[in-house]
């Protein structure tokens, strides 16, 4: 990557990963597949699931079935690799499911793993260093630097930036208000520099 790509604002390439072909891939009617095709990608942002709510997911399936279709992606020696929906993956599988609703898409490990990640940070059972990890990685991936990079950018930019940093995660990206709150209190109580929370 040449030093002109790596200078550019960390905003200025913030945009949905799926955004252009989403639209007619979503339309199209989800497909049955095996559960058994199904496996879990090897870098996987998620570490933590709660056992409770898991449960009465899979109760809820047991009952109703999948009503949201997981994102897959094929896999070149056959079967697809899981992108967004581990949570119902693994509900479907406890409660002896054999085929799952899926959407597949083709993508490249840059996307999927950013889709991976927005949807983690999307979860409601967060704490706030899982969420200032998986932004950090998110901005990571999608700026194609380092973490440590990122961490050196984000230290020399100014509340003007920081906000249209932020206004890019929310809309472009989804992140949650709460969870860039606790990113940027976390980032600067770690860092021990302010970085402008006066507007968040």
């Amino acid at each position: 990557m040449s030093p002109r790509k790596r200078d550019k604002p960390l905003n200025s390439q913030i945009t949905a990963p799926w955004a252009e072909p989403l639209a007619s891939e979503v339309a199209a009617a989800a497909s049955l597949v095996s559960i058994k095709e199904i496996h879990l990608p090897q870098q996987q942002p998620r570490r933590y699931f709660d056992e409770q709510a898991l449960q009465e997911l899979t109760s809820s399936i047991e009952q109703h079935g999948i009503l949201q279709p997981l994102l897959v992606r094929p896999l070149p020696s056959g079967g697809y690799e899981l992108i967004a929906g581990e949570r119902r993956y693994r509900a479907a599988t406890e409660s002896g499911l054999t085929e799952v609703p899926v959407i597949v898409r083709e993508l490249n490990d840059s996307e999927a793993l950013q889709i991976a990640l927005i949807e983690n940070l999307q979860r409601e059972d967060l704490n706030p260093v899982e969420e200032t990890e998986g932004i950090l990685q998110l901005l990571s991936v999608r700026l194609e630097i380092p973490v440590p990079e990122v961490i050196s950018r984000l230290y020399r930019l100014n509340n003007e930036v920081l906000v249209t940093l932020c206004l890019a995660l929310l809309y472009f990206l989804n992140i949650r208000p709460e969870s860039l709150r606790h990113f940027f209190y976390l980032f600067w109580k770690l860092s021990s520099q302010r970085m402008g929370l006066n507007w968040l």
